[in-house]
C-alpha cells in the first residue's frame, strides 16, 4: 500500500488510506497521502463520499476484510473496483459474493486480481501494475502496447539468412 500510494499522490489520485490498526495507518509510513483514517473497514469505507468518480483498490490483509470492503463499496458505484489477492483467492470471493446475491455484473465490475500482468514481484513493481490498472480505468486506455517495433514483427518464428 506504502508505494501506490505514492504512486497514486504522483498520478494526480487524492489517496485516503483506511486501516483498522494505528500503527498501520499513519502520517510516517504515508507521508503523501491526503487523508488517513483509523477504524473497522466497513464502517469507514460507509463514511466516505464514494461515488462514480472514486477509484477503490483493496489491499488488505486478509480475505475477510477485503470482501466487507468491497461489499461496503460495489453498490455505490466506484469508477472502479479493485481487490488484490491471488488468482484462487479472488476466484473463492466472486463465487461467494454471486451466493450472497451480487449479479453478475456487479462482479464483473470488480479488478481481481488487481493490476497489469507484468510479471510485478516486489511491492513497487505491484504499485506500479495497479497504478497502471488505474490509469488504463480513468483514461480508457487498451492493453496493447505503445511499441511500433513490438508491432512491426512477423506472427510467426524469425529466420535469419546471410550472416
Amino acid at each position: 500500500a506504502q508505494p501506490l500510494c505514492e504512486i497514486g499522490h504522483l498520478l494526480g489520485f487524492r489517496t485516503v488510506v483506511i486501516d483498522d490498526r494505528w500503527a498501520f495507518a499513519n502520517r510516517e509510513r504515508f507521508p503523501h497521502a491526503t487523508d488517513i483514517r483509523v477504524g473497522a473497514f466497513e464502517e469507514t469505507l460507509n463514511s466516505l463520499d464514494i461515488n462514480e468518480h472514486s477509484y477503490v483498490v483493496v489491499v488488505t490483509r486478509g480475505h475477510v476484510w477485503d470482501e466487507t470492503s468491497v461489499k461496503a463499496v460495489l453498490r455505490r458505484n466506484p469508477a472502479y473496483v479493485g481487490m488484490i489477492g491471488s488468482k484462487r483467492r479472488a476466484k473463492t470471493t466472486l463465487e461467494r459474493l454471486g451466493e450472497q446475491g451480487y449479479s453478475p455484473a456487479e462482479l464483473s465490475r470488480i479488478h481481481t486480481p488487481l493490476g497489469l500482468d507484468i510479471a510485478a514481484e516486489t511491492p513497487a513493481e505491484i504499485a506500479v501494475a495497479i497504478a497502471a490498472e488505474l490509469i488504463r480505468a480513468r483514461r480508457g486506455g487498451s492493453l496493447e502496447t505503445l511499441s511500433l517495433s513490438v508491432k512491426a514483427r512477423p506472427s510467426g518464428p524469425f529466420k535469419f539468412t546471410g550472416n
